[in-house]
């Protein structure tokens, strides 16, 4: 809607009766038709005064996202005539001929996904939300001039890249950012309402990440929000990698899934209720490195956890080792390692094999 404050319509799924023959094609077009009093809600009933129409993706949980091509794009008070999805009379039985898949029209991506909930509160999905609904000059970036913080698209994502320095990382405001002279909000970032965002009762962070940069023990790419009220608040810091992270951490050549449970993000002293902004942090003066260079995309709060994809076994894993030190068969010294096993140096019951013509004993 074009004023202050601004609605949000019902989201029309684009399938079943609103399309021709039921469901889209990516092989032909089809026709679709949507009556407009579908998209009014208690809020906004007459569905007057639009900015935007919004083809939606589906989140974090799908690294590639719907491709729309869209034609023919009107109002009308005669819509066409569209032929109604096929009925299958015993719905306890498949269709005869049983249904087939077309084939792809894109290879498959290497970025795993998974299927959103409705309990989903899109932060960043596209450029739209670099800046305020209501002024494209506002930003809703931090430190979007001094780190020329920008958003872009590759074949699988839209995306924002914050290269942080030595003295500030970048991120994304929250709530309120210009009030008119009776401190009426009239510019809003995330979520768009003029109200700082309160996570308290919020799951999970969500996103998909990307990282450059040159990292040691001591720097490594983090995570963290502030807010609740002045002075500003500081949530714990997330270190992005190991349980949060698909595969165990971030790489710069494909997109990975990134999940923190919001509690992990809590403090004894602050809930994580007024949030101010979220903050994707540098390593600091004492890093001499290159610092992070953060690629993210589809940032979104969730209460429904996902399954992130854990390490790898490695093609050639380690035997298990023993706390006994009876079992040790070589110390390390200096850089060799060196044989300590002797028959005799076995605990009671255990016996020796001896391998001959290099193959293991029978």
């Amino acid at each position: 809607q074009k004023k202050y404050p601004q609605y949000q319509s019902n989201v029309i799924t684009l399938n079943g009766a609103y399309v021709d023959g039921g469901s889209l094609s990516d092989t032909e077009w089809k026709t679709v038709v949507i009556p407009t009093s579908d998209f009014t809600t208690e809020q906004w009933t007459d569905v007057k005064g639009v900015k935007d129409i919004h083809f939606r993706n589906c989140g974090t949980g799908y690294s590639v996202n719907p491709t729309y091509q869209v034609r023919s794009l009107k109002l009308t008070d005669i819509p066409p005539d569209i032929q109604v999805a096929p009925v299958t009379l015993s719905p306890t039985k498949f269709p005869t001929p049983a249904p087939t898949t077309p084939l792809p029209t894109r290879m498959p991506t290497s970025v795993p996904s998974f299927v959103p909930t409705d309990d989903y509160w899109p932060v960043w999905e596209t450029s739209v939300d670099d800046h305020t609904r209501e002024n494209p000059d506002k930003t809703c970036f931090v430190n979007q001039d001094r780190l020329n913080i920008v958003s872009a698209s590759d074949a699988d994502a839209e995306y924002f890249t914050i290269q942080t320095d030595k003295w500030a990382g970048g991120g994304i405001l929250f709530g309120c950012q210009l009030k008119d002279s009776n401190y009426n909000c009239i510019e809003s970032c995330f979520g768009w309402d003029g109200l700082k965002p309160d996570w308290s009762e919020k799951g999970y962070l969500t996103f998909l990440a990307k990282i450059e940069g040159d990292f040691t023990e001591t720097c490594q790419p983090t995570i963290s929000l502030t807010g609740g009220g002045w002075p500003r608040s500081s949530s714990n810091k997330i270190q992005l990698g190991d349980i949060y992270v698909d595969q165990g951490y971030l790489v710069s050549y494909e997109w990975r899934r990134v999940m923190i449970p919001v509690d992990d993000l809590k403090t004894s002293d602050w809930n994580l209720n007024s949030l101010y902004a979220m903050h994707f942090n540098s390593c600091g003066e004492e890093h001499d490195g290159g610092q992070p260079k953060y690629k993210i995309s589809a940032v979104a709060v969730t209460n429904t956890a996902i399954n992130l994809i854990s390490s790898p076994p490695s093609s050639s894993p380690s035997e298990y080792v023993s706390d006994n030190p009876l079992l040790a068969t070589h110390r390390f010294y200096h850089t060799n390692w060196y044989p300590l096993v002797r028959a005799d140096r076995e605990p009671s019951g255990n016996m020796w094999y001896v391998a001959e013509n290099n193959s293991w004993p029978a």
